[in-house]
């Protein structure tokens, strides 16, 4: 399911919901249809690739892929730059394709 599928579900749900249903009723199950995208969309993003086009928050470490397929460690300093941390030993901010969030570190049980 794309970013823009899970977006048109309340809309769908708008439409199929009867009219029966008191406007103020179906006000909250709309929103709360709104807030479950919105997470879907976050979890979607944090288990699939993000185009460059849209960057990751300033001074935040990301996985980074590159053209010649490495992934590494970077982020995006305050001026806009990438800087590879560490990994792709090849690379420069120029081969930058995609990034994802990291993963959350292990707490143990």
């Amino acid at each position: 399911m794309t970013r823009q599928e899970i977006k048109n579900i309340p809309e769908i749900v708008d439409f199929m919901l009867d009219k029966s249903v008191i406007a103020d009723s179906r006000e909250k199950v709309r929103k709360r249809l709104e807030e479950v995208c919105d997470l879907a969309i976050k979890a979607l993003e944090q288990t699939t690739w993000i185009p460059i086009g849209r960057l990751p928050e300033k001074n935040v470490k990301v996985l980074a892929t590159t053209e010649w397929g490495e992934v590494t460690i970077a982020e995006i300093f305050g001026n806009g730059d990438w800087f590879i941390r560490q990994g792709a030993s090849n690379a420069n901010a120029d081969d930058i394709l995609a990034w994802m969030p990291l993963p959350q570190a292990y707490k143990g049980e």
